[in-house]
């Protein structure tokens, strides 16, 4: 399983948060085929943090072969990969998302891609400040147990799963791979998830 598989499992996670807590018009009680949402919306991949942070919490690092025999990974150490990848991007401060920090990494680290970084800050922007509402919707959920027992703080896996969600929403043109199964999914998430 690749960070990209634990992000996907995370964009799911999220979609079916939000449809089951805000609940469903009958166009959205009936989600498209699963795709990988990465497949859809290019990315540039995980960074050295987020590798970094993968091998810290025992998850697949990518571009190492993956134990097949591993146990998928635990809530506790997905929340705590999140929360790790906040930590040291500097976008946490006291516990506290900092919009600023975020805007200056993610200008400079994308520099020569303008597109990517203005989706990706609108996205962290948007998603920091909806995530204590999120986060209340995830506390009534049977899952939340597990995920309140986590040694890490669940808010920074709240902000990166919308983030990823909102990325998809709004994949810049030059990153969308034009396929139907993509299109569907993108109409879905767009007229479906809040």
């Amino acid at each position: 399983m690749t960070i990209k598989i634990i992000l996907l499992i995370n964009f799911l996670f999220i979609i079916d948060l939000i449809q089951n807590t805000l609940g469903a018009s009958s166009e959205c009680s009936s989600p498209p085929p699963m795709v990988d949402p990465h497949a859809c919306c290019l990315d540039p991949g995980p960074n050295a943090i987020a590798k970094s942070c993968a091998k810290l919490y025992g998850l697949p690092v990518p571009g190492e072969a993956p134990n097949l025999n591993a146990p998928p990974p635990s809530i506790d150490s997905t929340v705590c990969f999140a929360e790790c990848i906040m930590k040291e991007s500097k976008f946490l401060k006291n516990g506290v998302f900092d919009v600023n920090a975020m805007t200056t990494s993610i200008k400079n680290e994308f520099k020569n891609d303008t597109n990517y970084a203005n989706v990706m800050i609108k996205a962290f922007t948007v998603c920091s400040e909806t995530a204590s509402k999120k986060f209340e919707a995830l506390k009534k959920l049977p899952i939340a147990e597990n995920i309140m027992k986590s040694r890490c703080d669940p808010i920074p896996g709240v902000i990166l799963g919308c983030t990823y969600t909102e990325y998809f929403k709004n994949c810049p043109s030059d990153r969308w791979v034009l396929h139907p199964m993509c299109e569907a999914a993108k109409k879905y998430v767009r007229n479906c998830v809040q």
